[in-house]
Parts: C-alpha cells; structure tokens; sequence
C-alpha cells in the first residue's frame, strides 16, 4: 500500500514562499525513516536536515513539491490555498492512504481532511489530518524536512537578489528591519513580501504612511 505525508514551511513567513511537500512511500518501508534518523523539522539542524533530505529521496516511492508565492498567498486565503495545493500533490502521487498536517484543531480537522478529498475527487481516499502530525508520522515528518530544505534553498537565492533579510519570518527583528527600510525609502514592497500581512499594516500605521489595502491587515497563520 502506498501511504503520502504531506507538510509545508513557511506558511508563517512574512518574506518568502510557502513550501507545501508531499512524500509517498511504501507502507513497510516507513519504518526506514525512523531509522535513519526522522523527526520534526524543527528539532534538526539545517545540514541534518540536507543530509536527511537526500535519505528519505532515496527511500521513497515519490517525493513532490509545491511553491506558493507572496502574490498568490496576498490574493486567496492561505487555508484555501493549502488545501488546493494538497489536492495537487496527492492527484500526482495517486496514493491509496494520506496523512496531514493539519492548520487546525477539532472539527476543523475533519473539514479541512473532506475538503481535501473533495477537490481530489475520490470519495474513496483515505485521509488522515492531525494538528503536528510531524511529530507522531515518519512520512510527515520526512516530507517537514523536504519542505524546510527547499525553502532554505530559496532563502539562500533571495538573499543573493535582495541581500540578508534574516529567515524571513516576522519574529526575526532583521526582517521585519528589512521591510521597513523598503517602506522608508520609497521604493515599495519587493515581490517577495507578502503585502497583505499584518506585520506590514502595523509598519505602515508606525510610520503613519497610508494603507496599501485601506488599513486592514491578514493575520499570520
């Protein structure tokens, strides 16, 4: 039987892409990844998380990817989003059992899970979510990796394009630096910020600019 964790990194950040991954392995061999060394993301090192990431390519049946945008996170809520791209990676793996890490708790986790299913289109698809399912699921935790190594690796070609902003999450006191020194000279926000969120509304009012997007301001999920 063929199972798929999906996770994403970077769905908090202010400066950068969502990365959305999804890892299909055969069900006896998911035990390999706890072999090798998965866990939460969180918990491991940048260059562990590298040489994990090559481990579990190679162990897996499948691994794929989804890159959400700044622009396309300011258009659509980012839950609708997440759900969508789900429903990309799990119709290219095609696999007969899934697991989720879910943005939600109690009965949202069910209806995020359905709505899934839906815009896959198989009523027959097994989908299991869970709030941090990184921590419980080797084939979670192992597509967490993933998603934090390829987000890494765009983190790095930005910094190269737009100099050091930091990690690009709103608690690190040099991005949001970054991001009021673009609003302080004038030249606009790059591509790369997310413009609807609320760290940029609270930086514009600070500054006493007017609003981009008449004052309101997208909370950071």
């Amino acid at each position: 039987m063929l199972i798929a964790g999906i996770d994403e990194a970077g769905r908090g950040c202010l400066i950068g892409p969502m990365v959305l991954c999804a890892v299909a392995i055969e069900q006896e061999r998911e035990g390999e990844l706890w072999q090798i060394g998965v866990r939460d993301s969180k918990r491991l090192t940048p260059s562990k998380r590298e040489r994990l990431g090559e481990q579990i390519a190679q162990i897996a049946h499948s691994v794929q990817m989804a890159l959400v945008l700044p622009q396309e996170i300011d258009r659509e809520n980012l839950n609708v989003l997440s759900k969508k791209k789900s429903a990309e990676l799990i119709s290219r793996l095609d696999p007969d059992w899934v697991y989720l890490d879910v943005p939600a708790r109690g009965p949202g986790i069910q209806k995020y899970c359905q709505a899934i299913r839906w815009l896959v289109g198989r009523e027959d698809l097994k989908i299991f979510g869970e709030n941090r399912a990184d921590q419980n699921y080797a084939v979670v935790a192992a597509a967490s990796i993933v998603a934090k190594v390829v987000r890494d690796a765009e983190i790095k070609k930005l910094h190269k394009l737009y100099g050091d902003f930091g990690s690009g999450y709103p608690s690190d006191p040099k991005t949001k630096s970054f991001a009021r020194n673009c609003l302080t000279a004038h030249k606009g926000l790059p591509p790369i910020i997310r413009t609807k969120w609320s760290t940029i509304a609270r930086i514009r009012k600070s500054r006493k600019q007017p609003p981009l997007f008449g004052g309101f301001g997208k909370e950071e999920e």
